[in-house]
């Protein structure tokens, strides 16, 4: 084999197996708003991985309420928001499978408007 072509191999591979890896991860994106629909800037998400009782990221949302969660391993999850000025949200069996990007929007409600 030409020497050339071995050293190309040799630094395409990693890129290959990399490549694969990143396949079998999956995707969780969406938006956070309020009870009326607005975007929640600067919101964080915490996500927590069920079967190993692990917080794996925490992420904030962007100004137009939008967060995007990378390279989660196939699996069950949690994702809570615990903002000042609004009720604990806590969405539960989220189930990501290999090479899924997965849309969740989920929407907060203020403290005042809790029921009584």
């Amino acid at each position: 084999m030409c020497p050339r072509l071995s050293k190309l191999l040799i630094l395409l591979l990693p890129s290959a197996a990399l490549l694969v890896a990143q396949s079998e991860m999956a995707t969780l994106h969406g938006t956070v708003t309020n009870s009326a629909g607005k975007p929640l800037r600067g919101a964080t998400l915490i996500v927590t991985d069920v079967g190993a009782n692990e917080v794996v990221r925490e992420v904030e949302t962007t100004e137009s309420g939008a967060y995007e969660v990378l390279l989660l391993k196939p699996g069950t999850y949690r994702v809570t928001i615990d903002e000042k000025q609004f009720d604990m949200l806590m969405e539960e069996k989220i189930v990501l499978d290999p090479g899924q990007v997965r849309l969740l929007n989920l929407k907060l409600t203020p403290e005042a408007a809790r029921p009584v």
